[in-house]
């Protein structure tokens, strides 16, 4: 995603702050604003004033509380037994970061990928909430692998599987409590060369599943389309996989960037070029999410500076919003208007209504800019 990295506007006055500390690291500056409590908060990494922070703003876009990062942030998942969350460094960072009691007195907990690892961005708990995965590369050969991290003992690595595909990006825990879905990227990419994409005329993307009590891989889809990588995923109300791609081929081919799949079912399922409008995503889907409300997907292009929606339930196109530079994204249950949270690169967070394309109101955040991922807590 594309953030405008320029410094902007500095803090206002007047704002309280506290000091977090971490090993390894000086005092985190947070801002507070003790005397509110919002019944709900979008939280993600961000840049403001071209540094790399974590951010948590109330749902009519003012600041609640933040906290810098040593490197870009990318996904966020909830850490719903500690009110708080856990964010992974960008490709190819090699920290996490785990904050508690957010609206309480929050405390972080930074954490190291193990020797010779680099994250991929992403992580989900077991069910218990025990263990932590999160997908990772070896830092030398760019093989994929899936850490397993202990909870209790500062998210300390235990154990690791060799997924035997390359670029692990997004997973997600499925209904059954033990198996993992997760996004096969294809693309090649090493800490040294960070920006540059290795092997795509060979590069083999897909969703591949892991039993996680045994450790291993039970099944493989590929895409049929070369150069399409599978990159971010989501669950619906029927326990299928929803994923959005990113395709690496000419801007000018036509190629469906997102379908679904059933672990029951023999192959990928992708939703309909014919029907959908494709070129206004300009071959890159950034985030995908599920409003079990209205059964609705929604998936943000931050490059087509906008969010697509479509019915979980028959696969239908229902439109697109328009949105400069939005990806973060975040559904807001059991809401009187079922509506939608979307972060911008610009310093923007749109509240979109039950029925897509029905904007409701855009905030301003600057200089808090939102990267790719945020969740709502």
């Amino acid at each position: 995603m594309a953030i405008n990295r320029r410094q902007i506007l500095k803090y206002a006055a007047g704002i309280s702050t506290l000091s977090v500390l971490r090993p390894g690291w000086a005092g985190a500056s947070q801002i507070a604003f003790p005397n509110e409590e919002p019944e709900a908060l979008f939280v993600g990494a961000t840049l403001t004033n071209g540094e790399a922070r974590w951010s948590a703003v109330t749902t009519n876009g003012k600041l609640y509380r933040s906290g810098s990062l040593p490197y870009r942030g990318h996904g966020i998942i909830p850490w719903t037994e500690k009110q708080g969350f856990v964010l992974l460094g960008r490709s190819p960072s090699t920290f996490g970061l785990a904050v508690t009691h957010l609206q309480d007195a929050p405390e972080e907990i930074f954490f190291e990928a193990a020797p010779g690892r680099h994250f991929h961005g992403h992580a989900c708990f077991s069910q218990d909430g025990r263990l932590l995965y999160t997908t990772e590369n070896d830092s030398r050969s760019g093989a994929g692998k899936l850490g397993v991290r202990r909870v209790d003992a500062n998210f300390e690595q235990i154990d690791e599987l060799d997924l035997n595909g390359i670029g692990p990006h997004d997973l997600l825990l499925l209904p059954d409590g033990r198996s993992l879905a997760i996004a096969i990227g294809g693309i090649l990419t090493l800490p040294d060369q960070p920006e540059e994409k290795l092997n795509l005329d060979t590069m083999e993307s897909g969703l591949f599943y892991v039993d996680t009590e045994r450790l291993r891989v039970t099944s493989r889809y590929r895409s049929p389309y070369p150069q399409l990588s599978v990159r971010h995923l989501t669950l619906d109300h029927q326990g299928r996989v929803w994923f959005g791609c990113q395709y690496e081929g000419l801007p000018t081919d036509d190629v469906p960037l997102a379908g679904f799949h059933h672990p029951s079912r023999p192959e990928l399922t992708f939703l309909s070029i014919e029907s959908t409008d494709w070129t206004s995503f300009k071959q890159y889907v950034g985030s995908v999410a599920f409003q079990m409300d209205d059964r609705v997907i929604a998936m943000s292009s931050p490059k087509g500076n906008g969010i697509g929606f479509w019915s979980a339930d028959e696969g239908i196109y229902l439109g697109f919003q328009s949105g400069t530079d939005v990806c973060a994204l975040a559904p807001v249950h059991a809401s009187p208007n079922g509506h939608w949270l979307v972060g911008s690169g610009k310093g923007k967070l749109m509240a979109l209504s039950r029925k897509p394309g029905d904007l409701i109101e855009t905030f301003d955040t600057l200089p808090t800019q939102w990267d790719n991922h945020a969740i709502l807590l």
